[in-house]
């Protein structure tokens, strides 16, 4: 994929890895309706460029609209990106399938470029675990990380698992006014995620107490003990592999234990979706067991 000036951005054209014609991960707002998805160009500068496509949204009654979509950083470094917006209004027939009235045009040049600094882009380890037992459908994510201090106004992005292709739908969540945005992706067949942002509205100065939160999200036995969260600033960016916090898994599910014990709570959750469907029964009783079946 190249620039305007000729000068290759990515050498793979594929955004985000996605295959051409696949819904794009992109958002006007938390649960307001939109949707993206792209077509993949060439490589070359001489062919067809990589357009993306948005519909199904709603111009607010104030005029105003904030969109948003989510990118890798381009593969070279020095690079310039830029991105050419165009409206189109009217009647949506084919084959003006986007309305067959040109509504304006706009470019914004170098939104965002690889910097050649040592240290730009980087990868670590954090540790993250649920405020309650697993099963609980309104659990806050702790994402501990003891280094890189944050800025006001930079973000961090989890990258939750939803679906999984070996044991189907697996992940929870419900926002609950704690994120900045989210945005969907299916990376592949049985393969989905949620992308829930955090934007710092205080800096975050690491520490062993430290940590950035999410929710309500859960899942289901934590049968995925790792996902990504994404550390957004200017001008580096980090990406960290989130792993749940071995001794607290230990200490909330317990294997092998006899005994008698008193039922405190259940909680009986069925999902249909074909193939993908499941069934969650979690026992708790109490402080001292909790028996997920």
């Amino acid at each position: 994929m190249v620039n305007d000036d000729g000068t290759k951005i990515y050498n793979n054209p594929m955004l985000m890895g996605l295959l051409s014609g696949s819904q794009y991960p992109c958002s006007v707002g938390i649960y307001q309706s939109v949707y993206c998805y792209y077509e993949q160009g060439t490589s070359t500068g001489f062919g067809t460029p990589t357009r993306i496509y948005i519909t199904d949204f709603a111009i607010p009654a104030n005029k105003s609209l904030s969109f948003r979509m989510l990118f890798t950083n381009p593969d070279n470094v020095d690079v310039f990106p830029s991105f050419t917006f165009k409206a189109f209004g009217g009647t949506f027939a084919a084959p003006s399938l986007m309305g067959n009235e040109f509504k304006g045009m706009y470019k914004i040049v170098d939104p965002y470029k690889i910097y050649t600094p040592v240290g730009y882009y980087g990868t670590g380890t954090c540790f993250c675990y649920p405020t309650t037992p697993l099963w609980t459908p309104t659990s806050l994510y702790n994402c501990f990380i003891n280094s890189n201090n944050q800025q006001i106004g930079s973000y961090a992005i989890l990258q939750w698992p939803l679906v999984d292709a070996t044991h189907g739908i697996i992940g929870d969540y419900n926002d609950v006014g704690m994120h900045y945005d989210i945005f969907f992706m299916s990376t592949a067949l049985n393969q989905y995620y949620v992308y829930l942002v955090i934007k710092l509205s205080t800096a975050y100065v690491s520490s062993t107490t430290s940590y950035f939160q999410f929710g309500d999200i859960r899942m289901k036995h934590h049968i995925v003990n790792s996902y990504n969260l994404y550390l957004l600033g200017q001008p580096w960016s980090q990406l960290w592999t989130a792993s749940v916090n071995s001794t607290w898994v230990w200490n909330t599910r317990t294997y092998n234990s006899y005994g008698q014990f008193s039922i405190d709570a259940i909680d009986v959750q069925d999902r249909y979706s074909g193939d993908a469907s499941w069934h969650y029964i979690s026992i708790n009783t109490g402080t001292a067991y909790n028996f997920p079946l």
